[in-house]
């Protein structure tokens, strides 16, 4: 195969011949080469004017002195320097004269920059982008803006990215003041509109609105009595000297405003057995005689006994430990 070095750097090339095994002493034109030297000899082959004419490749700029062999018709390929890539003929040996026939590597592609710089809509919005040129784009990360440059730093605006904010959805209220059953039922509830949901918490009724403050009854969220007793309710409003027996899951409720004393013993038998008693002190406090061995503690309570204070309601939650028991006391003017 015709294959001379001519130098560190220049090489050249028969037009038929195999491509060179590139010289592992000069990484710097290697590196440049290596991966496009078949399709460039390809695209040189086109331009040259001599049949049997040569490619060569250098580092510099090309010369009938740094190339003695060269004819003309010959091609040339500069790997480095500012006309990097580009492709010369010789058209004059004793003139040492090579025609720049252009480059081989085509222009930079346009960017996508982003950011916040540009802003607003219109054309010919004057902006600051480091590197920006002609037809690359910007995206502006708050507004969502897109822009398209008809110069460095000139953008017009093309659109948003964000698109019309979409209509609200359906609302959940709570409240009273939708109640019964059935439908097409009349209740103001500020801001309601078609599809939002209301929840009674009194009745656990839930409603559908059909149109704002026009509801229908969906049905009941709460869940039938679980086993067991509950709380067994009773009330007194006749006695004013009151006395109850504990008893397990019992709630007392002494009416009378005028209870002048109230008089409470164990009836609870089993650890974790619960009872309430509830009664108003009046304007003269009422006495109070707790069970035998009971401790209170919370309000008006001080070293386990607890003593009523005049006007005040109170709620006395008993609960059994053992062989203790155990009173929580809770006022309320």
């Amino acid at each position: 195969m015709a294959y001379s070095n001519y130098g560190t750097s220049t090489y050249p090339v028969l037009l038929n011949d195999p491509l060179p095994t590139l010289d592992p002493a000069n990484p710097t034109v290697a590196a440049r080469i290596e991966n496009g030297l078949a399709q460039t000899i390809t695209a040189v082959k086109k331009m040259l004017v001599r049949d049997g004419g040569k490619v060569w490749i250098g580092t510099a700029a090309p010369s009938v002195t740094d190339l003695p062999n060269a004819e003309e018709g010959d091609g040339y390929i500069q790997t480095d320097g500012t006309n990097a890539l580009h492709i010369y003929t010789l058209t004059s040996k004793a003139n040492d004269t090579w025609s720049d026939e252009g480059s081989l590597q085509g222009p930079g592609g346009n960017a996508i920059h982003f950011g916040t710089a540009v802003t607003g809509t219109g054309t010919g919005i004057s902006a600051t982008v480091a590197g920006s040129k002609a037809n690359d784009m910007y995206v502006n990360t708050s507004a969502f803006g897109i822009y398209q440059a008809t110069a460095p730093n000139t953008w017009n605006y093309l659109g948003s990215l964000q698109g019309p904010a979409g209509a609200a959805g359906s609302a959940i209220f709570f409240g009273t003041a939708v109640t019964g059953t059935g439908t097409s039922i009349s209740a103001e509830v500020a801001g309601s509109k078609a599809t939002d949901t209301y929840i009674n918490y009194s009745t656990w009724n839930v409603y559908q609105a059909t149109a704002p403050n026009v509801w229908d009854y969906k049905g009941n969220i709460a869940g039938p009595q679980g086993a067991g007793s509950g709380w067994d309710v009773s009330t007194d409003s006749a006695s004013t000297a009151c006395s109850w027996t504990l008893a397990n899951g019992a709630y007392k409720y002494f009416t009378n405003s005028a209870i002048t004393s109230l008089t409470i013993t164990d009836g609870l038998n089993n650890t974790g057995d619960m009872a309430t008693v509830e009664f108003t002190s009046p304007s003269t406090a009422a006495t109070y005689s707790a069970p035998s061995g009971s401790k209170h503690y919370g309000d008006d309570c001080s070293d386990g006994a607890f003593t009523p204070s005049a006007s005040t309601t109170y709620k006395l939650v008993f609960e059994k430990w053992g062989a203790g028991l155990t009173c929580y006391v809770k006022a309320r003017s």
